[in-house]
């Protein structure tokens, strides 16, 4: 199976949402947050994955309070992995950066393969341990 590359059209808000979900790069309110923007974005000729839905609707898709969705985009926008830009009397613009999360998915999962390449010891598992 081949790599997605931003450029491709393939790349939907869903790979999006398995990047951020694999990345396992934030928790708690960030990681809500970014799922529901993720859920809203759409991808932009650039490649550039955006949205700008209201504090008020991502209240209501997340069920967190609005003060804390503004603190926890700030700590997304002060991490460099969200991107979002004030507009006074109307919905903030919200950008994400997927191929932050796509390259930290990737580099999570070879670290868990080597944990577990370094964790085996084929003389404790049993046969059928081995055989699956």
């Amino acid at each position: 199976m081949s790599k997605l590359d931003i450029s491709s059209k393939k790349i939907t808000a869903f790979h999006l949402l398995l990047a951020i979900r694999d990345a396992q790069y934030v928790k708690g309110s960030m990681l809500m947050l970014l799922f529901a923007l993720a859920i809203r974005s759409r991808r932009s000729k650039s490649g550039k994955f955006f949205c700008f839905p209201s504090y008020r609707q991502l209240e209501l898709d997340t069920q967190l309070d609005i003060r804390t969705l503004k603190r926890a985009a700030k700590g997304l926008d002060d991490l460099g992995v969200m991107k979002r830009r004030v507009r006074h009397k109307q919905s903030n613009f919200f950008y994400i950066d997927y191929e932050f999360f796509r390259e930290a998915a990737e580099r999570n999962k070879m670290s868990s393969e080597e944990e577990s390449l370094e964790n085996w010891d084929p003389f404790t598992q049993t046969q059928s341990e081995i055989a699956v």
